[in-house]
């Protein structure tokens, strides 16, 4: 018997501005609804929210690193899109944010 087993991931970023407490950048990422990765603009540092997931990142050299870097330079993309957003809605000042979403289903087969 075959048993295939269908996972989604997906990450979500979101940019936005003047919100208080609130990081410019921010990057979650789920699988199967759960949370397991987080970077946002204020930490600038890769965090594993599971403790598999931790595992996964201690185990692999510079993973988290690559990780961080990644995620620095999706911000300065997303800031100059941002900014160009802004500009073409009349936006220069005030609340406005911007969020994308990636999903990917993944299946396993046993």
């Amino acid at each position: 018997m075959l048993l295939l087993m269908i996972h989604s991931l997906k990450f979500f970023q979101t940019m936005s501005s003047e919100i208080p407490h609130f990081p410019d950048y921010l990057m979650v990422g789920h699988l199967d609804d759960v949370l397991i990765s987080r970077y946002d603009s204020k930490s600038r540092k890769f965090e594993a929210k599971l403790e598999w997931m931790h595992k996964v990142t201690t185990d692999v050299p510079h993973y988290r690193e690559r990780q961080t870097q990644y995620n620095i330079g999706l911000e300065k993309t997303l800031k100059v899109n941002f900014e160009i957003a802004k500009e073409r809605f009349n936006q220069t000042g005030g609340l406005l944010t911007i969020s994308f979403a990636l999903f990917t289903l993944i299946s396993c087969s046993l």
